[in-house]
This record gives C-alpha cells, sequence and structure tokens, in this order.
C-alpha cells in the first residue's frame, strides 16, 4: 500500500512539473477534467525539432495504478510502457502532418484492469520550409502534345525569409530533393541537392511534376506543378485570301506529332477537294488542292490537326473569295450607305434616284453586309457626272460629294473595287435636289437663310457652332467622314444662334456637323488635331 502511495505522487508530482513547461503538450484522459494544450500554446514548432507530450489523467474510482500506456502518432502506436512514471512521449517531428494521443489503462489492487482511455488528440503547428508553396519554375516549357525532341528544365530553390511576419517560416541549411515526373518521362540530369533538374518527356504524357523535399532528420515535404502539353492547332500560311484560278493548293503549318489533318469547307457545293470530290478530307497534306466552280463566291476553309490516341486539336478556319469580288449583297438587293440611311442602286445602269436639298454635302459609303467576304480590297474607284459643286477624292472607299447649289439639279456616280483577282462589277447611282424652300433664291428657310460656321476649325476639345436662319427646331449630328459613324447626336426645341460641341472622346481626322432643321440640310466638314 505504501509503494501504491508513493507511486502515486510521484506521478503528480511529473505531472505538475511538465505542465508547467510551456514546451510540452499536455494531453488530457477522457476520464478526467482539465484543458489539453492548443496548438497556440504550444506555438509552431521547427521541422526535425523533438516535442515531448504528457497525459494528464485521473484515476478512476475503484483503480489504483496505471497499468499501462500507449501512445499513436498519426494512428500507428509507436511506445507502449507498462512503468506507471513514464507518462511521456519525445516525438521528432518528420511529417507536415503529425497527430498524436494516448490510450491509458489502469489496474485494481486485485491486478483487474479497466476498459481502455483514449486522451483528446493533438496536432502541432508545423513551420513552413522557405521552399514557395508554388515554387516550381519552368526553366524552359514542355513541347507540344505529340512533340518527343525537347529536353525540358525545372528548378525549385529556397528564399530567405526575414521580418516579423516570419515566424512560421523554417529556414532549411542542409536538405535535397528528389523530382517525380509525369509517367513516360525520363530524368537527363539533376544539380547536386536537386534544385535544378530536366527530363525528356515521352510524345504525350502530362500531369503533376512532384518535388519531395528531404532534411537529414527523414522530414520530408513537396511541392507539385501541374504539366500542361498543348495539342496544337493548325495555321494557315497564306495572306493571300483570293483564289483566282481552279484548282488552287491552300497551305497549312505542319505540326509536330499530329498523324494526319481534317480539312472541312463551308461554301456553296460546286467547292470541293481535288483529290476525293467532297468538301471534307482528312489527309498527311498540308497543301490540299481545292477545285472551284460556279459564279465568284466568298467560302470558309476549315483545319484541324489529329494526334494518336484520337487526340484532336481546335479548328482553325480561314475566309477565301474565289474570284473577282462579287456583288456587295448576296441576295442581290444592292445598297449605299448615306450619312446613316441608305437608297438603292444598280448595277449595270443607272440606278433609284435619292433627293436632296441644293448644296447637301454627302457621304456614300458602299454597304457590305457582315458574313459577305470579298479578299482583300486592294482599290477603289469611283466615277461622277452631272451638278456638283465639290468633290472629294475618287480613290478611297468613301465618295464626299455636294449637291450643286441650284434646282433641280442631278448628278450621277458609279463604283468598283479590287481584290487580287481583279475588279468588281460597276455599280450605278444617282442623286438630284428638291425644291426645299419654295423656289426661293438664294436656298433659304421662310425669310432666313440656313447658314453656320465652325470656330476654331481645326479644334482639340470644342468647338463651337455659330448659327443663323434658324427660327425653330433643329438638329446637330456629328459623322467620322471615313467611316460615316454619327458620333454625337443633339436636339433643340428652338432656335439659337449658338451650340457647343464637345470632341474629348474624338480621334484626330475629318468629321461632318450636320444641321437639320424643316427638312433642310447643312453640312460643313470639321477637323480635329490633338
Amino acid at each position: 500500500m505504501k509503494k501504491s502511495c508513493l507511486t502515486f505522487c510521484v506521478l503528480l508530482c511529473t505531472i505538475c512539473c511538465f505542465a508547467n513547461n510551456e514546451n510540452v503538450c499536455v494531453l488530457t484522459n477522457t476520464g478526467s477534467s482539465g484543458q489539453a494544450c492548443s496548438a497556440s500554446s504550444l506555438g509552431f514548432v521547427d521541422p526535425c525539432s523533438t516535442v515531448p507530450f504528457i497525459v494528464n489523467y485521473q484515476i478512476p474510482a475503484g483503480f489504483v495504478i496505471v497499468a499501462q500506456y500507449e501512445w499513436f502518432v498519426n494512428g500507428v502506436s509507436v511506445k507502449t510502457t507498462n512503468t506507471p512514471s513514464d507518462i511521456g512521449l519525445n516525438w521528432q517531428i518528420k511529417s507536415k502532418s503529425t497527430t498524436v494521443f494516448c490510450k491509458v489503462t489502469y489496474k485494481k489492487g486485485d491486478g483487474t484492469l479497466s476498459e481502455v482511455y483514449t486522451s483528446n488528440s493533438f496536432t502541432p503547428d508545423i513551420k513552413q520550409l522557405n521552399f514557395a508553396n508554388d515554387g516550381i519554375i519552368t526553366t524552359t516549357p514542355p513541347p507540344n502534345f505529340g512533340c518527343t525532341t525537347t529536353t525540358v528544365s525545372y528548378s525549385l530553390n529556397t528564399f530567405l525569409c526575414t521580418g516579423n511576419f516570419c515566424s512560421t517560416t523554417f529556414n532549411v541549411i542542409q536538405y535535397s530533393i528528389t523530382w517525380q515526373p509525369p509517367s513516360g518521362w525520363t530524368q537527363t540530369s539533376i544539380s547536386a541537392n536537386g534544385n535544378n533538374v530536366s527530363f525528356l518527356p515521352d510524345a504525350t504524357s502530362s500531369g503533376p511534376l512532384t518535388a519531395t523535399i528531404t532534411l537529414p532528420c527523414g522530414f520530408t515535404d513537396t511541392r507539385t506543378f501541374t504539366i500542361d502539353r498543348i495539342v496544337q492547332k493548325p495555321t494557315f500560311t497564306s495572306s493571300n485570301n483570293a483564289i483566282c484560278a481552279s484548282p488552287s493548293n491552300i497551305a497549312i503549318n505542319s505540326i509536330c506529332g499530329a498523324i494526319d489533318y481534317t480539312y472541312t469547307i463551308i461554301g456553296p457545293s460546286g467547292i470541293t477537294f481535288t483529290s476525293n470530290g467532297l468538301q471534307s478530307l482528312t489527309t498527311t497534306n498540308i497543301n490540299p488542292s481545292i477545285s472551284l466552280s460556279g459564279s465568284p463566291t466568298s467560302f470558309t476553309l476549315k483545319a484541324k490537326a489529329n494526334y494518336s490516341g484520337n487526340v484532336v486539336s481546335g479548328e482553325e478556319s480561314v475566309n477565301l473569295v474565289y474570284g473577282t469580288p462579287k456583288l456587295l449583297f448576296s441576295n442581290g438587293s444592292e445598297a449605299f450607305n448615306l450619312i446613316g440611311q441608305r437608297f438603292d442602286y444598280s448595277v449595270n445602269g443607272p440606278g433609284n434616284s435619292f433627293s436632296v436639298c441644293p448644296s447637301e454635302f454627302l457621304t456614300f459609303t458602299p454597304y457590305v453586309p457582315s458574313g459577305l467576304f470579298q479578299g482583300l480590297v486592294t482599290g477603289h474607284e469611283w466615277t461622277v457626272s452631272g451638278s456638283y459643286s465639290s468633290l472629294g477624292f475618287l480613290n478611297q472607299e468613301n465618295l464626299s460629294i455636294s449637291a450643286a447649289a441650284t434646282h433641280p439639279s442631278n448628278f450621277q456616280f458609279s463604283y468598283r473595287y479590287q481584290n487580287q483577282c481583279g475588279w468588281s462589277p460597276l455599280h450605278y447611282g444617282q442623286t438630284g435636289t428638291r425644291n426645299c424652300d419654295g423656289g426661293e433664291e438664294p436656298f433659304r428657310i421662310g425669310s432666313e437663310s440656313l447658314d453656320f460656321s465652325i470656330s476654331p476649325n481645326p479644334a482639340k476639345n470644342y468647338a463651337t457652332l455659330q448659327l443663323t436662319g434658324i427660327n425653330n427646331s433643329f438638329e446637330v449630328r456629328l459623322f467620322n467622314l471615313m467611316t460615316t459613324k454619327l458620333e454625337s447626336f443633339q436636339r433643340f426645341e428652338k432656335g439659337q444662334t449658338q451650340v457647343r460641341l464637345s470632341l474629348g472622346n474624338l480621334q484626330n481626322g475629318t468629321y461632318v456637323v450636320q444641321i437639320t432643321s424643316n427638312g433642310v440640310t447643312k453640312s460643313k466638314q470639321l477637323k480635329v488635331l490633338r
């Protein structure tokens, strides 16, 4: 009995001594009360350091002594003792995740054993090795999917952490690094400590590349980098997007690793591949021949690369045109844009008439619907005849012209454009003046003439319009001369003598200021120069 009491006193003394040591983690048995240590109370521990653990217990009623301690780390039994005074475990931290708990069995005076009591578990906070979590660097990128001829290199290096924010970082001194590449890759070289490594990839494998850092005590940590192998798609090598003769060849670049290529024609049935007469072709040829028949038209050619293992690249496409440019509308309804409006015109002869006021400034732009590909336009040609007061350049896409100052009067124009294969047919239109002021001369609105001046011109951030002859509501529009885009619009409900235009968002260029009142329009050019 005396021996049992003495042993119990020794245990209590040992527990108290350990419990006062902040570097000791005290685990609490489920059969007793009290607080187990927390990760914050223990602080961050160094990898490879030895952490002491003890179990704090209270002998259940009817039992007199501890019969056995059994310690577990990460669920594995690491120490078993029947010595009642051996209440602790000294464990060296060799794993980034370490969880410790203890099982205790008690004994009665007659030798009867209790049930097994399990302490709570404890996971200490372990300092981060000074290798960045995303620290694997690609020195040379991996080859595309299907290629095997390029050696690739990677590196993983330490960094020196200093300052107040480094309390959770462990600066390693001695270490080694081993690498695990994707399956099928062969390691060709590695530096002394493993920081730098090179591999020869196989043709297709990708996935995780793992670097395992090992410290002298056996502590390990890993860094992982995901390797992607790009499935390269073909690109068309020719800049010529007009085909002037049949048959013709369209080339793509050769792709490493591709076993063949699939081509598809999207267009009229008369456009086919010369080798099979179809609009789909799978071949090793990177320069397939295309046969064309029928009238000039546009079409689309698509190409994709095929690899082993039924891997297929994305699809690349190119818009092509066969022959000289055709009509601007594929459905035969032709039109020009005129300051945001359209009027019909005809091919091979004068078109429908569009009436304007005398001296009105006009900008005509050929209207090409989206999706109607015409090839690379290399030239424009306008001809104008009849009565007009001013005329812009005849070799650009837009025609700028002012109607004659008299009524009645009219003018006619024709237009054609050119691609690599030649000129389009001629397209015609005509415009005539209408009676906008009841026949008064000069052209007037009621008893006052419509006119305005622009100052400054050229302008930078704003321009002021000085108005005369406007007694009613009017509208002010600002168009880009080259694109005919409407840049701004203002409506005023009563006559004014001055309007200020903001030009802050406009690029350098020439614009058209258009004022409309009582169905009469006056236009002048404004240059923006910053």
